[in-house]
């Protein structure tokens, strides 16, 4: 006998096991509780609640005023019309920028 004959006496003599009752039913409820787990999912899952109008508009309207907000918060302090006009025509109070 050669290496092939047995490997093939080997394969048809090795015996499978039988599966238990429920087991693709198992396997498969895994592998869903593993995709509903994954990251992909979760990110889907947030993709999905933006479709809608109403949380659609709400991001909107939050990104809208919190970028107003943080536009007034950092804007340089506003100067007076009168300080303006005495800078505009007065040499001394000029600033020169270089």
């Amino acid at each position: 006998m050669n290496a092939r004959e047995i490997d093939e006496l080997l394969r048809s003599a090795a015996p499978e096991p039988p599966l238990p009752a429920g087991f693709r039913c198992e396997v498969w409820s895994r592998i869903a509780h593993a995709d509903q787990r994954s990251l992909a999912a979760r990110f889907g899952r947030v993709a999905a609640l933006f479709t809608r109008p109403v949380p659609a508009f709400a991001s909107v309207a939050v990104t809208v005023l919190v970028g107003a907000w943080l536009g007034l918060a950092t804007a340089p302090p506003a100067k007076s019309a009168r300080l303006s006009y005495v800078e505009s025509i007065s040499p001394f109070l000029q600033q020169h920028t270089p």
